[in-house]
């Protein structure tokens, strides 16, 4: 049931873009076809720009980062960062000792 209701969603989402743009793009060439193609590796150009970051391992790193950073209080995340490296507005966000937060 819900594979179904995500397929005639997407077909919803495809059929308004293309009559936006007054179908003068392809479908193919519709920015939600081209996302969809990114976020699913069908995009052969994207994925040789971002080969080093879609590797498994700094994938995996990153995902595993993620996790931590999520699923542990900030409060509690902040004692994880190391002296060395204090937290300043623009840094990354996921700090180095989330990754083994993560795993655990």
């Amino acid at each position: 049931m819900s594979l179904l209701l995500f397929a005639s969603l997407l077909t919803f989402n495809f059929v308004n873009e293309y009559a936006a743009l007054e179908g003068k793009r392809a479908w193919t060439d519709l920015p939600s076809v081209r996302s969809l193609q990114r976020r699913t590796g069908f995009n052969r150009g994207f994925n040789e720009a971002y080969a080093d970051q879609l590797a498994w391992r700094p994938f995996l790193e990153e995902q595993f980062r993620r996790i931590g950073t999520s699923s542990i209080p900030y409060a509690l995340l902040r004692g994880l960062e190391s002296d060395e490296t204090p937290h300043r507005p623009g840094d990354d966000p996921h700090p180095p000792r989330a990754l083994a937060a993560g795993v655990a």
